[in-house]
């Protein structure tokens, strides 16, 4: 009885040291924008640059957590298909920066055969191409500002071909219309996340975001997963309690 309980006592502080330390950021500024279809707001610097393309929906699409403070990253805010930094010292209307979010998603695999026309492909200085449709949408929605340099040539992804950049995953869904056949990858967070991050499992689960940015999705991070996945169902338990 007494192990379960000091193990259920450093579980509590565990929990709450991650809470105050990923804790919501708090923007100065009244001007916000409220996503229903998520739960989830937009505000001040983030908002200005998310609304500053002409389909922020296309490139980021909607809110998956509130803005908070990683200790290490400082401000982000996750997006159905990117992550948002803030970096106060950058001069103004270059301070929000698109994560390399592509980096992490990129999983070495085989590669289609090259087919391409090489007039139609643009050659990048770390050697990758981007051909055809995909260069037409590169091109078109920001360029290299955008998603950075492609990091891979065009392989299969769920069944899609794909090809990954520094900050994204273009796909190629063949069941889109004509003309419309160029999609980006979804960020697939390990937790859920939760509307209203100002809660105490909120703020967890948007810490574990943060957490886990950078390691693989098996190996190390599989293993915090579990564990911080345990921690949350336990504090559902005692919460419920």
């Amino acid at each position: 009885m007494k192990t379960k309980a000091r193990f259920a006592i450093l579980v509590l502080i565990l929990c709450l040291v991650i809470t105050l330390a990923w804790r919501p950021s708090q923007a100065q500024t009244s001007v916000q924008r409220y996503f229903p279809e998520t739960g989830h707001t937009v505000k001040g610097e983030f908002l200005n640059a998310y609304e500053r393309v002409t389909n922020p929906l296309l490139l980021y699409g909607f809110p998956i957590t509130e803005s908070f403070v990683d200790p290490i990253y400082g401000t982000l805010q996750y997006f159905q298909k990117a992550r948002f930094e803030l970096h106060p010292e950058l001069p103004a209307g270059q301070r929000v920066q698109v994560s390399t979010l592509g980096k992490y998603l990129y999983q070495p695999g085989p590669s289609l055969p090259s087919g391409e026309d090489p007039n139609a492909c643009r050659q990048f200085p770390n050697g990758y191409q981007v051909c055809l449709a995909f260069l037409d949408f590169y091109d078109a929605n920001g360029g290299g500002a955008g998603f950075g340099w492609p990091i891979s040539k065009i392989g299969k992804y769920k069944g899609r071909s794909a090809q990954y950049f520094e900050k994204t995953r273009f796909e190629w869904p063949p069941e889109f219309p004509f003309g419309q056949r160029v999609a980006l990858g979804e960020v697939n967070l390990p937790l859920a996340a939760v509307p209203g991050a100002g809660i105490l499992l909120g703020n967890l689960r948007c810490g574990v975001a943060g957490l886990l940015d950078g390691f693989p999705a098996g190996g190390l991070g599989g293993l915090l997963t579990n564990l911080l996945n345990a921690i949350v169902d336990l504090l559902n338990g005692l919460l419920g309690a």
